[in-house]
């Protein structure tokens, strides 16, 4: 294992247990992370699971979570132009999509929008009117072909609305339309497999949860079936109390687990 070294970051203690990044604020910083911009969006997912591969256990997300990675999530949001969360995600999770307070100012160092877009995405429109993600600041809402004319209209009506065919155009529209460069996935699962299977995904940062869960059926951070043959390097690995948080890189589809 490689030398370790303990680093503050906004009231816990973060031990390294992988290759140096130079971050003496914390894990995650712009400069640690150095996420490219290009030409295209650089897509990154994040998600926390059980020692057994559960992402949604019965009791909630909470029973996973620690204020560690909490506070990492945070800093990922606050690193990125956008933010993706599938109709799943909409239903189940009270999320709002904005930078937290403590973060604001390092992250106008490097952006012009205060926050980044929270984009919501639904090929039905099967999302609840009243949710704390319509309060985000910038909420733009993506519908899918078998989204109801009125379903569209009545989005229309309240918030910035795109409506796409397939995934990619999502990506190709928030580059084109809203300069976004970095993206980041929050899922649910079935938006992460859509977004894999259709060759995208650049980073995972995965939190491994000190806990045996034993549920079984599809409770991972990517839904669905069928192989994606996405193969992973690993970039670093960092631990607070018992939590583990893994950063890799996703190798492109076809180079044989390869990162290019």
């Amino acid at each position: 294992m490689h030398h370790q070294k303990s680093v503050i970051g906004v009231g816990v203690r973060f031990k390294k247990l992988g290759p140096e990044l130079g971050a003496e604020r914390g894990p995650y910083t712009f400069e640690t992370l150095g996420f490219p911009r290009g030409d295209r969006p650089y897509i990154i997912f994040n998600g926390i699971v059980s020692v057994d591969g559960v992402a949604q256990p019965t009791a909630g997300v909470d029973r996973l979570s620690s204020a560690a990675d909490r506070m990492l999530l945070r800093r990922l949001r606050s690193q990125v132009d956008a933010v993706l969360v599938g109709g799943g995600t909409l239903r189940t999770d009270p999320i709002c999509i904005r930078t937290a307070p403590e973060l604001l100012s390092e992250r106008g160092q490097q952006f012009q929008l205060p926050h980044p877009l929270g984009v919501g995405i639904s090929y039905g429109g099967n999302v609840p009117d009243e949710h704390p993600f319509w309060q985000s600041p910038s909420p733009v809402l993506f519908l899918g072909p078998a989204t109801p004319l009125a379903r569209v209209a009545f989005w229309r009506s309240r918030v910035a609305v795109r409506q796409f065919d397939r995934i990619p155009e999502i990506l190709h529209q928030l580059h084109r339309e809203f300069a976004v460069q970095v993206v980041l996935s929050e899922g649910g699962p079935q938006l992460n497999r859509l977004l894999l299977a259709a060759g995208l995904g650049d980073e995972l940062f995965l939190t491994i949860a000190p806990l045996i869960s034993g549920e079984g059926g599809e409770r991972g951070i990517i839904g669905g079936t069928g192989l994606l043959g996405r193969g992973l390097r690993l970039i670093s690995v960092w631990r607070e109390g018992e939590h583990l948080f893994l950063r890799y890189a996703i190798a492109a589809p076809g180079s044989g687990g390869e990162d290019t």
